[in-house]
C-alpha cells in the first residue's frame, strides 16, 4: 500500500508516525491527485488511521472527500461552525442553507456535470423506459 505514496509522501508520514502521534493534520491531501489515486490513498489513509489508533483531521474543500473518509465532519463558515455531526445526518439533515449549499449542491453540480458529459440519467435494471 505504500508504493502508492510518491517517495517524499512516505518520508514525511514515517517521520510522523515514529513520533508516534495522537493526531494527524493533513491539510488538503487529495488535492492534486487523479481519480484512481485519490481512492487508493483515501483507502490507505483511513488504514493508517486505524491501525494506528489515530484521530484524523482532515482540512479539505472537497464535500466528497469530507463525507467518505469521516466518521464526523465539521463545516465552517466565516469562521463559524455551521454542522458538525455524522455524514449521514449532515447529507440527511443539514442545519442550515450554508450546508445545504456548500454540501448537497456540490454534490448535485457533479452528477449533473457527469450526466452533461455522457447524456441522460442511466436506465437501471428492469426500470420502465
Amino acid at each position: 500500500m505504500a508504493s502508492k505514496l510518491t517517495p517524499a509522501q512516505r518520508v514525511a508520514l514515517a517521520r510522523t508516525l515514529v513520533m508516534k502521534p495522537r493526531i494527524l493534520l493533513l491539510d488538503e491531501p487529495l488535492s492534486a491527485l487523479d481519480g484512481v489515486i485519490k481512492e487508493s490513498i483515501k483507502d490507505r489513509i483511513k488504514t493508517i488511521a486505524r491501525e494506528y489508533h489515530l484521530t484524523t483531521i482532515i482540512v479539505t474543500h472537497d464535500p466528497e472527500e469530507a463525507l467518505t473518509l469521516s466518521d464526523r465532519v465539521l463545516i465552517i463558515d466565516q469562521g463559524s461552525i455551521s454542522q458538525y455531526a455524522r455524514p449521514d445526518e449532515i447529507v440527511h439533515q443539514p442545519r442550515n442553507d450554508f450546508v445545504r449549499k456548500f454540501i448537497l449542491r456540490q454534490l448535485e453540480i457533479k452528477r449533473g456535470n457527469i450526466y452533461a458529459l455522457f447524456g441522460d440519467r442511466p436506465q437501471l435494471a428492469g426500470e420502465a423506459v
